[in-house]
């Protein structure tokens, strides 16, 4: 199984409306490099107006820099704010118009924007990444024990296949310090049984790794999230499935979506709500629950599953037992006729040289040769072997035939 052949961005569109959450795109398109992206904006119709925001993060997506100051540069003024959990600092109320810019310094190192306009109508988002090189944090603080669990936008996507499900895990690791931290509770798990072509999807941290069905995550963890996506298919017989994942670290949320076929329906002890919803990607079963602690098992109960019915798989192996037995039955009399006639062959070879032999002495008592009670002796022997041996050919007939057409009269 390979990444290219999963379908999970519909499902995660749906988790995208359903929640409100951001999931990543599936590994068809790989996701650019954010320092590509870095001190670029980027006008939002969905953000107040005359705004901007300003996310600040180190190296990737998942590694947000939280309560760390951002400064904005207008009209000869500073502004300043920190970030927020999400790594956000939002700038409101400025002047439309003005010729701004936004700047954060991160491990001695200044982050600046270009200079753009303050819109008048919504707001701007600017987007800040510092080197997250592990040179640059050589110096940082020693990793600790400490707590991390399932959280931000962690989901449970399942996408029906034939005769099998593609079940996705997309997990982020979430250390809510601002230190490094080795969990206290090492972060690995075991895909249910009978799970197959288990892999690791793009963006997942390298700090991951897969061996058969287990899934492991090294630390330390850094502060904010770590994206561990995992992919497996499963293959299921009949209507119902039941999926079973016991979970190493606390969850903070279970949210769950199902594509639906049919007249499928999910359940789940740890789903309180649930909802169908109809969108571009096709029809969804969406479930979300309280957190589920470390340990726990979240299990998922799917009915009405779409597959092939076994009768006629049944009634055909019916069939061919039934050939099969009747072959057997006509292969005995088959090789029992095959050793008959072999054996008359025999019956009728001996049949023929003691014709040979009751000639031959027939011809020598006319000859004068033999005298007539040995010829009588031996002319009664071959006549009786004859008889007996005509009786096993032939054995509805009372008597042997004698005369021209059959034994010398």
């Amino acid at each position: 199984m390979t990444e290219s052949g999963f379908r999970w961005r519909g499902a995660a569109s749906v988790v995208l409306a359903a929640i409100g959450s951001v999931i990543a795109t599936g590994a068809q398109i790989p996701m650019p490099d954010p320092s590509e992206m870095s001190g670029i904006p980027l006008p939002s119709g969905d953000l107040p107006n005359a705004s901007v925001s300003v996310r600040l993060i180190r190296g990737q997506l998942s590694n947000n820099l939280t309560d760390h100051p951002v400064e904005l540069r207008i009209a000869g003024d500073v502004r300043e704010a920190s970030t927020d959990q999400s790594g956000r600092a939002l700038f409101e109320g400025l002047e439309a118009g003005s010729a701004v810019s936004v700047s954060a310094t991160v491990d001695g190192g200044m982050l600046t924007s270009r200079i753009f306009a303050v819109p008048a109508v919504g707001g701007v988002r600017v987007m800040l990444v510092a080197d997250g090189s592990p040179s640059l944090l050589a110096g940082a603080v020693p990793a600790s024990s400490g707590t991390i669990v399932f959280g931000g936008d962690t989901r449970w996507i399942v996408e029906m296949s034939d005769e099998a499900v593609e079940v996705f895990y997309l997990l982020e690791a979430v250390n809510s310090s601002g230190d490094p931290v080795v969990s206290v509770t090492p972060v690995d798990f075991e895909l249910p049984v009978g799970a197959q072509g288990a892999v690791l999807l793009e963006g997942t941290t390298s700090q991951a790794e897969i061996d058969g069905r287990h899934v492991s995550v090294a630390g330390p963890f850094r502060p904010g999230r770590t994206p561990i996506n995992v992919a497996y298919v499963l293959p299921y017989r009949g209507g119902d499935l039941t999926i079973q994942q016991t979970v190493p670290v606390t969850v903070e949320q279970v949210a769950v979506v199902t594509e639906k076929r049919g007249d499928m329906r999910m359940t789940s002890p740890q789903i309180t709500q649930s909802r169908e919803m109809n969108v571009s990607a096709g029809t969804f079963l969406v479930g979300g629950g309280p957190q589920l602690g470390a340990n726990q098992t979240l299990s998922i109960f799917l009915s009405g599953l779409p597959h092939h019915s076994p009768v006629p798989l049944r009634v055909a192996l019916f069939l061919v037992g039934l050939v099969a037995m009747w072959w057997l039955w006509q292969s005995r009399p088959l090789a029992h006729t095959k050793d008959d006639g072999s054996q008359r062959r025999n019956l009728e070879s001996r049949r023929e040289r003691l014709y040979a032999d009751l000639i031959r002495i027939d011809t020598t008592h006319r000859m004068g040769a033999i005298a007539d009670a040995p010829y009588a002796d031996r002319r009664g022997v071959v006549f009786d072997r004859l008889e007996r041996l005509y009786q096993r050919l032939e054995p509805d007939t009372v008597a042997m035939p004698s005369g021209k057409t059959g034994l010398p009269s």
